[in-house]
């Protein structure tokens, strides 16, 4: 039996258990959730989760998904959040049981979980333990984030020495960066970004998904637009950058660029540029939005050469134990 419990909350709930949570992810934000409900056409789902004495330990978002003679199908990205101070593996284990018994009680038949917890032996085990299958298919999310408590300086140099070396040759261009509404410039940057997808030839992300999450506002929540042109063609981006701000955690959510932009390092002094200004805003941390084994090398590189912390979770797992047995509806 759970000695934690789960009991669902409202915005201003979960607003205000939000700035205790710690290492935010982007895929809790209540923002997040709610784009990606309209997205996947399903219901964001947002627990407290509570411990026997009745204390807030952590956050739960969850999208829904109402199948019909079946019952719920629960998916959770990179959550549960913790409030205050990490979980031990007890407590991670308070929590399998606490949502095992939130399943059986509102029929949720089937769960998806990939929780932010190490990837660590101990872990699986537990995940297993409580009837948690890990799903091959997927890859277990990693990224680098930032300590944004430091100085900048002493961000600066940890840089890897190319990485320096290049954010300098950047600083040198004579380029226009600017901040940019994105209600004002839609249809721009959507057109901008598709284009660079296009000839990159890879999967980026839904212009409608964008879409939803720039309209979300929320004084825990800010989408950040960040261009670059050159001072004798203004109105012509030649690269641009997009971060957001959830709870005590900035993260690097895209960037594009076209050959000019390429030639003049733009993305070297966006980034740079973003993570200062995170840091003026008194985040603690930036996380440059994924580096494991789906990342590009090129990519990985770069994001690498900022010297961050590395991490990697524990993978996405599935609970089906809660089909309903023959003659049950």
């Amino acid at each position: 039996m759970a000695l934690w419990s789960m009991q669902e909350v409202g915005y201003s709930q979960w607003q205000q258990h939000w700035q205790n949570a710690t290492l935010c992810t982007l895929t809790q934000s209540w923002e997040y959730g709610s784009a990606m409900a309209q997205h996947r056409l399903c219901r964001g789902v947002r627990f407290a989760i509570t411990d026997q004495h009745g204390c807030v330990r952590g956050l739960l978002q969850c999208l829904h998904w109402s199948v019909p003679w079946l019952g719920g199908v629960l998916r959770i990205n990179r959550g549960p959040l913790c409030c205050a101070s990490s979980w031990s593996l007890e407590e991670q284990e308070q929590f399998l049981l606490a949502l095992r018994e939130l399943a059986h009680k509102r029929r949720y038949r089937a769960i998806f979980l990939a929780p932010p917890w190490p990837d660590q032996t101990e872990t699986r085990l537990l995940l297993q333990q409580q009837g948690f299958r890990l799903r091959h298919t997927k890859i277990p999310w990693g990224s680098h984030r930032l300590d944004l408590q430091q100085e900048m300086a002493t961000l600066r140099c940890q840089l890897s020495g190319k990485w320096r070396n290049l954010l300098v040759k950047s600083e040198r261009q004579r380029l226009l960066l600017r901040w940019e509404s994105p209600t004002l410039c839609w249809d721009r940057f959507v057109g901008f970004y598709s284009q660079f997808v296009l000839e990159k030839q890879f999967v980026g992300v839904d212009a409608r998904l964008l879409g939803y999450l720039a309209r979300q506002h929320s004084p825990a929540w800010r989408w950040n637009l960040l261009t670059a042109s050159l001072p004798d063609s203004p109105d012509e981006w030649i690269a641009l950058l997009v971060s957001v701000y959830h709870g005590d955690t900035a993260s690097y959510l895209l960037a594009a660029n076209r050959e000019e932009g390429r030639r003049l390092l733009c993305n070297y002094q966006l980034l740079w540029l973003a993570i200062g200004h995170a840091h003026s805003q008194g985040l603690d941390w930036f996380d440059l939005g994924g580096v494991d084994a789906a990342t590009p090398e090129g990519i990985r590189h770069f994001k690498s050469g900022l010297s961050g912390i590395p991490y990697q979770w524990v993978g996405e797992w599935s609970l089906l134990s809660f089909l309903p047995k023959r003659g049950e509806t």
